[in-house]
């Protein structure tokens, strides 16, 4: 564990709204790396009754520190660790993600020979690959970040799955909900800030039953549109509500494109049937946010 007057080269955050052991696999490969540059690992619970983490009695996680705020957002529960963290870099992954082995070092060479980039990301590997439902769920956040990436500049904002900034672009404490998602993420990849590293991979593991997928994707739609709604001008807005209609096939024809030049297996590209259910829930969720906010959405997301 680092003493509190030394600062870590790296500051990983883990956020989670589920009990242990859930996000198992994830410190499982994610604390060794953490500790061998001397970072730190912070988990943030959610979960109502403060038990996302170790049970105390257990072995072998002591260096881990975790943030118990129950019943709040994972969007709400990074802003809170981020605002925590003490590093120069703070990275990102989700509690039902596996890192590569060398995810850690990786991404803190590749902020070091890319000094001009304030966020370093990198692709998503399917872990959930046996049916067409967990192909489609994949498919419509991560069909642009699986490797391998092709050259052309990116078109969608990278994922929280696999996310580091410099902390000297983040603003606050506080930071509000969301902020990381809907603002800064979208902002430096627009402006070039943002360096995409095939080395720094990590695996998205989130098997899907028919049915929470679509509430899944419709509560990512709305969290994302409402939690956006304080940092967009009229006219941005406007823009959003009259394309609504065509959204669904934007984000088809955006992961059809995707899968160009890529060797996906049969199921991935069986899987866009069901995919296109997925796109209209999801374009749902953002008109009921821009309509109405983000509602319970942000907290039902994991």
């Amino acid at each position: 564990m680092n003493p509190v007057n030394v600062v870590p080269p790296v500051s990983v955050i883990v956020a989670t709204i589920e009990a242990w052991p859930t996000i198992q696999p994830c410190l499982d490969r994610l604390l060794p790396q953490v500790e061998a540059v001397g970072g730190e690992l912070i988990l943030a619970d959610g979960t109502a009754r403060g038990d996302g983490g170790p049970p105390a009695p257990m072995n072998g996680y002591g260096s881990v520190t975790t943030i118990v705020a129950p019943h709040t957002s994972v969007l709400a529960l990074r802003a809170r660790a981020a605002d925590a963290a003490r590093s120069p870099l703070v990275a990102f992954t989700e509690d039902h993600c596996v890192v590569g082995a060398t995810w850690v070092s990786s991404l803190i060479d590749s902020h070091g020979a890319h000094p001009h980039a304030d966020m370093v990301s990198g692709p998503v590997t399917n872990g959930s690959s046996q049916g067409l439902v967990d192909w489609a769920n994949f498919l419509m956040t991560f069909a642009e970040f699986m490797p391998p990436v092709p050259a052309r500049p990116l078109r969608r904002t990278p994922p929280m799955s696999n996310a580091s900034f410099r902390r000297s672009v983040l603003i606050g404490p506080p930071l509000p909900e969301g902020w990381l998602e809907v603002v800064l993420s979208p902002t430096l990849a627009h402006e070039g800030r943002l360096h995409y590293d095939n080395q720094i991979v990590v695996s998205h593991v989130q098997p899907r039953r028919f049915a929470l997928a679509l509430t899944s994707h419709f509560d990512n739609g709305r969290a994302c549109a409402g939690l956006a709604l304080p940092h967009i001008a009229r006219r941005d807005w406007w823009i959003r509500f009259v394309t609504v209609p065509v959204l669904p096939w934007i984000l088809f024809v955006s992961v059809v494109r995707s899968l160009r030049g890529r060797r996906a297996p049969a199921r991935a590209r069986l899987s866009l049937a069901v995919m296109g259910l997925l796109c209209v829930a999801h374009a749902c969720g953002e008109l009921t946010g821009l309509l109405f906010g983000e509602g319970p959405s942000a907290r039902r997301l994991n």
